[in-house]
C-alpha cells in the first residue's frame, strides 16, 4: 500500500507552508546566535550598590572604640587627663540640636 501525500485533500498545501515557516525560524536562530549578550546597569543601580557597601561596613564597625576608650583610661589613670567643661558643654549642646533637626 503506498501513499502519497498530494493526493490528501489540503494536507500537502499545510506541510508546505510548515516547511517555509521552519527554515525561516532556523535562519532567525541563527542570527541570533551570532549576536553578543550585553548587561547593562542603571546609574541609580550603581548608586545603591555603592551606598549598600557603605552601610555594610558601617554595621560592621564596633558600636565602642575600644582604643579610645582604654587611650582615655590609661591617661586618666595616670593623672594627665584633662578636659574642659566648657568643651563637654559645647559637645552635648550641639548633639541635643543636631538630633532635632
Amino acid at each position: 500500500m503506498s501513499f502519497d501525500i498530494g493526493k490528501v485533500g489540503g494536507i500537502d498545501k499545510i506541510y508546505k507552508t510548515y516547511s517555509v515557516n521552519r527554515k525561516k525560524e532556523v535562519k532567525e536562530v541563527a542570527n541570533v546566535q551570532n549576536q553578543k549578550d550585553e548587561v547593562s546597569i542603571s546609574q541609580k543601580a550603581m548608586d545603591y550598590s555603592i551606598v549598600g557597601k557603605g552601610l555594610n561596613m558601617i554595621k560592621d564597625m564596633p558600636d565602642i572604640r575600644e582604643e579610645k576608650v582604654n587611650d582615655i583610661k590609661d591617661r586618666m589613670e595616670k593623672g594627665i587627663y584633662s578636659i574642659k567643661g566648657k568643651d563637654v558643654a559645647e559637645k552635648l549642646f550641639t548633639d541635643k540640636f543636631d538630633k532635632k533637626i
